[in-house]
């Protein structure tokens, strides 16, 4: 009987709406056939509804009378529709009502509930199919597809936490696979133009895996190796007469640096040094000579500041009288007479064990002392040491990153002894790793400029 009625229900609306297609003769006729087809679509009270009818309407044409019983069975089937939460037949429904009379009764308002209801019926429909969607997509490592899903749900419902925290997730595991991506594509061109013996290539593609993660795989050591056959085939390509004038101006610079470093001009020779050190990098006698100097210039400009700090006291000690200069005379013995101050009279005359015993014995009596730890790998380094006790002071310096003027030099030193003694604890390896850095810092830099 359900079916029965439901499908003169969908007929009647269907009748309804061709009625409203209909041409103005041929509507009674229409009328009376909708009218004839809802009898047997509703329920056997419509006689009493009929009865129930005001004075006024029982006084109208049969056809009106017809038309707007019809029209009242279709207002109560659409909302028994709305009421059961049936809202595509109930706006259906609704609508077929309103062709035929636009301001029965709350109709429209009734239309316009239901069309809200369904839509937001709709929305949670979608919300919740595509929140399943991205799940699926998250579980099954599709990022693209998950995060496609997961701001569509975004969109229909922005207070939806918990697909915020998916959406982040997958969009960093996107970006990490993008990254690696990336990352394995460069380090394999770098490897393959290597092979090919293309070192321009190579480098190029070395350097970008070198910006994105400079600790990814061997691009450190490989930079390395490649910058080194870079600079050997550019000098086995320089002519001889090219080489021979590189020869000539690295020896008179070299002459002209011993004989500023004889005459005391410690600035001039450290300038002179550093133009050799350019045309010659891997000459360990002129890195020795510019540390030697380096470390004389600061001496000179500390021994300067000490002059000028004597003069003005010895200006206050004339003004203020002999009490004055009772009080600073020992201080100014026991600052002579100091390990520091005798430590630099060693280095002066070129004793520099007897400098490094000590400040040695100065770490041994303060070993919380850092600032002694520069001076003494300076003199190590002068002094050429290569030994464990040596080892210790350099790593030190490089570990509290400490304030030192040679450490490049320092860098390289211990850089080669642990690579030759085959040394790979933790500390060392992490002090390593400072020096390439800081090598493959220099060398960009060089470059750039």
């Amino acid at each position: 009987k359900n079916k029965d009625s439901f499908d003169s229900f969908i007929a009647l609306i269907e009748k309804e709406i061709a009625a409203a297609q209909t041409p103005q003769p041929a509507q009674a006729e229409s009328t009376v056939a909708l009218a004839a087809a809802s009898a047997t679509a509703v329920e056997p009270a419509a006689d009493s509804q009929r009865a129930a009818l005001p004075a006024v309407t029982r006084q109208e044409t049969p056809a009106a009378a017809e038309a707007k019983q019809t029209a009242e069975e279709l207002y109560q089937q659409a909302v028994a529709l709305e009421a059961e939460n049936n809202l595509e037949l109930a706006q259906a429904a609704y609508e077929a009502l309103l062709q035929r009379m636009p301001n029965f009764k709350d109709a429209r308002l009734r239309l316009q509930s239901t069309q809200r209801r369904l839509l937001e019926k709709q929305i949670a429909l979608e919300i919740e199919q595509k929140y399943t969607e991205g799940l699926a997509a998250l579980k099954a490592s599709d990022w693209l597809g998950a995060i496609t899903a997961f701001e569509r749900v975004l969109e229909l419902r922005p207070d939806y936490s918990e697909v915020s925290q998916h959406l982040v997730e997958a969009q960093r595991r996107l970006d990490q696979e993008n990254t690696e991506e990336v990352l394995a594509r460069y380090y394999g061109e770098g490897l393959s133009a290597m092979r090919r013996g293309d070192l321009g290539r190579c480098l190029v593609a070395f350097e970008k895996v070198r910006r994105l993660d400079p600790n990814y795989r061997e691009v450190a050591e490989l930079l390395a190796q490649v910058e080194s056959e870079i600079q050997n085939q550019r000098l086995a390509s320089m002519t001889p007469a090219t080489l021979l004038g590189a020869s000539t101006t690295v020896d008179s610079l070299y002459d002209a640096a011993l004989r500023f470093m004889q005459q005391n001009e410690w600035k001039q020779a450290v300038v002179t040094l550093e133009k050799l050190r350019i045309l010659a990098p891997s000459n360990g006698e002129i890195n020795r000579l510019l540390a030697q100097a380096r470390m004389n210039l600061s001496f000179l400009e500390a021994d300067m500041a000490s002059v000028d700090a004597r003069d003005e006291t010895r200006r206050v000690l004339t003004t203020a009288g002999m009490l004055i200069a009772i009080i600073l005379v020992p201080v100014l013995c026991f600052f002579v007479f100091s390990p520091s101050a005798r430590a630099r009279l060693h280095l002066l005359f070129g004793d520099f064990p007897g400098a490094a015993r000590l400040y040695e014995r100065l770490i041994t009596q303060k070993p919380g002392r850092v600032d002694l730890y520069p001076a003494l790998a300076n003199i190590y380094l002068l002094s050429g040491r290569r030994d464990e006790n040596a080892m210790k002071v350099y790593k030190t310096v490089l570990q509290l990153d400490l304030p030192v003027q040679n450490r490049e030099q320092i860098n390289a030193v211990f850089t080669q002894h642990y690579l030759v003694n085959g040394r790979g604890d933790a500390d060392t390896l992490k002090a390593l790793e400072s020096a390439i850095h800081m090598e493959l810092n220099r060398k960009s830099a060089r470059r750039e400029s």
